[in-house]
């Protein structure tokens, strides 16, 4: 009867407590010394009066935090999905070396024409579709906002828009790249893991300097959640200091190089064709990526004059009063 309970009960989510490490772990600590000390240059720049400038600083260290916490999301979802699916195979297992006593007793306890050990057969399918099923009760039972304040996590069901969404917060951010390659890595795919960890690295805003984030393999679920937990407190608080609205940019490139985004700009307008709306696209996407270089103030100033659009063009205006003082 035990196997036949905890057949049962891996059909429910999991909803482990968080009796886990507390004290960060060292390299925990050394990677939020990090992001405090590039916070601390933005609060800089901000009592200066210069936002956008601090925006891209808080927005960077929020961004590393965000990037961590959704590789721990993801590497905390597989063991969650693995452990589903041991549990299964194991009580199949044990049902398999019942006696025959054992099973004809269930059979009747629960009634005539009652097939314990075929119901329990077909547990190999059961287990197959957990993962749709799991979609749907997460769709049912809790919106996006609930998995992050239950869990402590980032969660996010499409790829790429996961990490879009950590990017937006300063795409010239090495950090999504950088966590993207470790979630491939740790899953042992050598080839993708690859693809981003060179990207993070040609990124002139990866650190010169190693982080080893090789002990995330060896934490359980819980200490995964307990982990992603006590980041939490540093990203809002970064994310808070962020003054206006984030850039989103949902192309899957360096975008971290801002004159790569003013030639693709250069690009559409010298095309039969011009999108002077992809073009403004591409010059603020420069200007996110590098808020301190005035060329970038200027273009955007630029196209939102060209568009007649008053109050974009007004807003670089500013912003090149600003960095002409900065100067």
């Amino acid at each position: 009867m035990r196997s036949y309970l905890l057949a049962i009960a891996i059909a429910l989510p999991l909803s482990l407590p968080v009796m886990a490490q507390q004290e960060p772990y060292p390299e925990e600590k050394r990677f939020i010394e990090y992001t405090e000390a590039i916070s601390a240059y933005g609060d800089e720049w901000a009592s200066s009066g210069c936002l956008r400038q601090a925006d891209w600083f808080y927005g960077q260290a929020a961004s590393a935090i965000a990037s961590l916490r959704t590789a721990i999301a993801e590497i905390g979802l597989d063991l969650r999905d693995a452990a589903g699916k041991d549990a299964a195979a194991q009580a199949l297992e044990d049902v398999r070396n019942m006696d025959q006593d054992d099973i004809d007793s269930i059979n009747e306890a629960f009634g005539g024409g009652f097939d314990f050990l075929g119901m329990m057969e077909g547990l190999s399918s059961f287990t197959a579709s957990m993962e749709k099923v799991n979609d749907k009760l997460d769709d049912l039972n809790e919106n996006l906002s609930d998995r992050m304040e239950k869990w402590g996590f980032y969660v996010f069901r499409i790829e790429n828009e996961m990490w879009w969404i950590v990017r937006d917060l300063c795409i010239a951010s090495p950090w999504p790249d950088y966590f993207r390659g470790l979630v491939h890595d740790y899953r042992g795919e050598a080839d993708d893991a690859l693809i981003y960890y060179r990207r993070a690295d040609a990124n002139p805003y990866f650190p010169d300097f190693e982080f080893d984030f090789s002990f995330l393999d060896s934490l359980s679920y819980s200490e995964l959640v307990a982990l992603s937990q006590r980041l939490l407190p540093y990203q809002s608080r970064y994310q808070g200091s962020i003054s206006e609205g984030l850039m989103h940019f949902d192309i899957d490139a360096p975008v971290w190089d801002d004159t790569v985004m003013r030639d693709m700009a250069q690009a559409v307008l010298d095309s039969k064709s011009p999108d002077y709306v992809k073009a403004q696209n591409y010059l603020e996407a420069a200007f996110a990526a590098n808020p301190f270089k005035a060329e970038n103030a200027y273009n955007c100033l630029a196209i939102y004059s060209f568009l007649e659009n008053r109050y974009g063009a007004q807003k670089y205006l500013k912003q090149i009063k600003i960095l002409d003082n900065a100067e």
